[in-house]
């Protein structure tokens, strides 16, 4: 039986969907922090505006911000827990799920110490922080727009 919390949901198909769709939640919150710091960077290079959009990047500081915070008091990612509290209540584990699901899994769980995976977060974060101050953020509306 599992230990998830009660207002999840009864019915396994319910707890594989919505796990399924944490996966691909988490994916794209990777995906954002990740993509989103190369393509400050480059747009930094490109000398692209859009870089220091105050809301871009602010979502993006507070994503990596949470990530760093979490990792720092060795807490395991609330997707994660999620995820797999939902599996376990569906009683599905992912070598069940869809192909995609699989390979997203996959693709987001590597095979490293929790310790090591923690000090990347937060040495990311540090590069996000520092990149503010090479990427500055225009706080305010620029004049004509």
């Amino acid at each position: 039986p599992s230990q998830a919390p009660d207002w999840y949901p009864e019915e396994p198909e319910t707890c594989l969907a919505l796990a399924n769709a944490i996966v691909v939640v988490h994916v794209l919150v990777v995906g954002f922090v990740l993509v989103g710091e190369g393509l400050i960077l480059l747009g930094w290079w490109r000398r692209w505006s859009w870089v220091g959009n105050r809301w871009f990047r602010i979502a993006h500081l507070a994503t990596i911000a949470f990530i760093a915070v979490q990792a720092l008091l060795d807490r395991i990612c609330p997707l994660t827990t999620w995820e797999f509290d939902l599996r376990l209540r569906a009683g599905k584990p992912i070598e069940d799920a869809g192909f995609i699901a699989r390979w997203l899994h996959e693709l987001l769980y590597v095979d490293v110490e929790q310790s090591t995976l923690n000090v990347c977060y937060v040495a990311f974060a540090a590069v996000v922080l520092a990149s503010i101050r090479l990427v500055p953020v225009r706080w305010r509306r620029s004049r004509g727009h």
